[in-house]
């Protein structure tokens, strides 16, 4: 399988590297950057596996190419919406945001407010990496442009089937100890899921530390899985609490829908029953689900194959596209290009926004994309006789017993900021062999259209932010009441009644406002 994983890689950055050489055809910027070193401070994303912005190797050989040095300031994903809203009340901004995952609200309220620089300006005349995605993709300028037609951040993007479908997956000797086999439909998966908690499934003789299905709970993971059981989410994760009512024709408010109650009642009878892992709602960062599957403890899980141990151990396998709640075949878990507008975001205060954007756009670019990828030649990857790469054992055989996950966010700290993943570029896990061996199944049941970001004016941004804020927390609040008891499903209509009194009507209008900019353009 080793050899089977390289013939893919090697084909994989073969091809790449020869799309973005025939793409790229100017080049308004060389190495380095700028003739006499400069600092900037930054505020990066730090994974929850850990890794340091201020040692990453890649980092530093960036530096070299550059003349550019990075006084990171690593920002944990569980405080971070914390020390931002600190650092924007500060007024004492760092030169650039990297992976901090800005929200379109704050794009267009910081942008407005000419805190945020206009990135637009750049962007043809030194940003040549990124125009080519841009001339090839159109759909992606709209949706980092906002609606005063300015662009504030450079975005996280996906590109490809693969990148943009997250799967389901199953440990395929838990269904032989069992004597299961793949499951075709909610009920075969549910039967599953009972038999792995009723049996010594990981055959340590044990009977009581299975745990059959494990989410986590985080926006971009629990709901979009339990979405797609239900045929909701019809217009990708990014819109995560609206999509298309097909009955009505209009544009539908997810938390109270039909749908979403039989999604309740579900997934409540996979907590009370033990189907669930019963620590869900403390399961919020990857950490927790790699030290769960790792341990060889989970049957089935909808996260990524290299947090659930080496990738070479090939632990878990796709399911294929079951048949839903409602006797349908769907799969509504897949994401538009843009995952995130704000991955790359510059202080207007700052003396250096032009190169700034050099600086970033050589992540969109081919030897980027390869840097930002694997690595640094020599030390996580080799290049092989023949001109391709391949990571070293250090990578994918770690002497520590680490993940892939944990072992390269010390050498890579480019996870989620302003960069590509595609089929064609990114080696991990989307694109290993058991996230992509079925996708061919699976094209012909992804939803028909994927909504990129919808953006609001000052004006509905700030109209939003009034009414939002407490309707998140109540979803965020009823869902686990509901799921875990707390709370009877028999309550449903007072739960409904209670978004009016919050302003979802006012809410939903802006949303239409939005959508009806956002077709008008297509």
């Amino acid at each position: 399988m080793k050899r089977m994983f390289s013939a893919l890689l090697t084909l994989t950055l073969l091809c790449a590297l020869a799309s973005f050489a025939s793409a790229n055809t100017a080049q308004p910027w060389s190495f380095p950057l700028v003739e006499e070193p400069i600092t900037i401070k930054a505020m990066g994303l730090q994974s929850p596996q850990g890794g340091d912005h201020n040692t990453m190797a890649a980092w530093q050989e960036y530096e070299k190419m550059t003349n550019i040095h990075i006084e990171w300031e690593n920002v944990p994903t569980a405080t971070y919406e914390e020390r931002f809203s600190v650092v924007m009340a500060s007024n004492d901004l760092p030169d650039m945001f990297w992976a901090m995952g800005i929200s379109t609200a704050n794009l267009v309220r910081y942008g407005a407010m000419g805190v945020f620089a206009q990135l637009d300006p750049y962007i043809a005349s030194s940003a040549y990496n990124f125009q080519n995605i841009i001339d090839e993709n159109p759909s992606v300028r709209g949706a980092i442009t906002m609606a005063d037609g300015h662009i504030y951040g450079l975005p996280n993007m996906n590109i490809g089937d693969n990148m943009r479908t997250n799967k389901l997956f199953v440990n395929p000797d838990w269904l032989k100890a069992v004597g299961k086999e793949v499951p075709e439909s909610i009920d075969e998966f549910t039967d599953v899921l009972r038999a792995f908690r009723d049996n010594d499934a990981n055959e340590n003789g044990d009977p009581n530390d299975e745990i059959p299905f494990i989410v986590r709970y985080n926006d971009g993971h629990f709901l979009p899985i339990l979405y797609t059981f239900f045929g909701l989410g019809n217009r990708g994760v990014g819109h995560r609490y609206v999509d298309w009512d097909y009955e009505n024709e209009t544009l539908r408010f997810i938390p109270t829908s039909t749908q979403f109650k039989d999604l309740l009642t579900w997934a409540n009878m996979l907590y009370s029953e033990k189907l669930l892992d019963p620590q869900t709602f403390e399961n919020k960062t990857s950490r927790e689900i790699v030290a769960k599957t790792s341990a060889n403890l989970v049957g089935a899980h909808g996260d990524y194959v290299t947090n659930t141990g080496s990738v070479m151990q090939e632990i878990f396998r796709c399911i294929p596209v079951m048949t839903n709640y409602y006797g349908e075949k769907a799969y509504t878990r897949t994401s538009a290009m843009v995952t995130n507008q704000g991955s790359f975001v510059i202080n207007a205060k700052t003396p250096y926004v032009e190169e700034l954007v050099k600086w970033a756009d050589y992540w969109y670019g081919a030897d980027g994309q390869l840097m930002s990828n694997m690595g640094i030649e020599g030390l996580t990857y080799v290049k092989n006789e023949d001109g391709t790469v391949r990571f070293t054992d250090l990578m994918i055989n770690n002497p520590e017993g680490l993940t892939l996950t944990q072992v390269r966010v010390n050498y890579m700290g480019y996870q989620g900021g302003a960069v590509i993943y595609s089929d064609q570029y990114y080696q991990g896990a989307e694109t290993y062999w058991t996230a992509t061996e079925l996708m061919e199944q699976y094209r012909p049941y992804l939803n028909e259209e994927i909504w990129e970001s919808f953006n609001p004016t000052f004006e509905e941004n700030e109209a939003m932010a009034e009414v939002w804020t407490d309707i998140k927390s109540y979803i965020d609040e009823m869902v686990a009441l509901f799921i875990t008891g707390g709370r009877p499903l028999s309550d449903w209509d007072n739960y409904v009644a209670e978004f009016d009194r919050m302003g979802v009507d006012q809410y939903m209008t802006i949303y239409n406002a939005m959508y009806e900019r956002y077709a008008s353009q297509k």
